[in-house]
């Protein structure tokens, strides 16, 4: 009898491993810090000329701080594929086991698999946390770019929002720049809030639906006395959605480079008003 449910159980698991066949991990794409971080020329270009303004000096301290930000997240993005890779093995295994018994060594592989989700979840988690970190210290950088009183910079959301109160031919372009190039920061900044700084969840949750990998962040706000973590579905992290924002990232910082190279004689841009 035992066999018997053994056998069915077995063939079950089949069937839900076929359906979900070819859901596998995609690795992000990778980020090469020696030639995606954009701002190299602006900093350069700065370095030959002759300045005297002292906000203006202040700028090569903060660019090596966004430097080894900026690695520690290309750091992240390796390890995040790393767990990628090692998850598309689990499955793998999984596929092993439905046809035959595992060797030992495949068995000893499939244990130290056992905390593979909760590492990626916490890379997840960690790029995020990172991602924030490098937006608020650029926003320090590029208050250094503009010569306005009381200029808010200790939060790159903050500084953003101040910006919309200063005028000027270039404050306003470098405004717009900003505005057209940073819509993902909010998605990004609001996820890290809510799963991942102040009401953070049971975690360690990963699933594949219509095609793509996803991390699922959870939270304990707005539960109710039956529960004390609420799932959020809507909240589904794809990792297709993790490139997409690292992707926009490298072209912020590009356009950055050139909005700022082109300007570099009239640094920095002083607020009229």
């Amino acid at each position: 009898m035992s066999s018997e449910r053994e056998l069915s159980n077995k063939k079950v698991l089949s069937e839900i491993f076929k359906s979900t066949l070819g859901e596998r991990f995609v690795p992000i794409q990778e980020i090469n810090f020696k030639d995606e971080y954009y701002l190299d020329q602006f900093v350069h270009n700065l370095g030959e000329i002759e300045t005297k303004n002292p906000k203006l000096k202040k700028l090569f301290l903060y660019d090596r701080d966004l430097r080894f930000i900026y690695i520690d997240i290309a750091l992240i993005v390796l390890r995040i594929n790393k767990d990628g890779c090692q998850l598309n093995r689990k499955e793998e295994l999984w596929e092993i086991i439905l046809e035959r018994e595992w060797t030992k060594s495949e068995s000893e592989e499939y244990e130290s698999l056992r905390y593979l989700i909760d590492y990626l979840d916490l890379d997840v988690r960690s790029l995020f946390i990172h991602i924030l970190i490098f937006m608020d210290k650029l926003a320090r950088f590029l208050s250094l770019v503009i010569d306005a009183k009381n200029l808010t910079r200790k939060s790159f959301d903050k500084f953003k929002k101040a910006l919309k109160n200063l005028r000027g031919k270039e404050i306003e372009e470098f405004t717009c720049l900003i505005n057209e190039n940073t819509g993902w920061f909010k998605t990004v900044k609001d996820l890290r809030d809510d799963f991942i700084e102040h009401h953070p969840g049971a975690s360690g949750i990963i699933g594949f639906s219509n095609g793509k990998s996803h991390v699922v962040l959870t939270t304990t706000e707005k539960m109710d006395m039956e529960s004390k973590t609420v799932y959020m579905e809507f909240k589904t992290v794809y990792i297709k959605e993790i490139d997409d924002v690292l992707a926009q990232l490298k072209k912020f910082l590009q356009s950055l480079n050139d909005f700022l190279c082109n300007r570099i004689e009239v640094l920095p841009m002083k607020d009229e008003d």
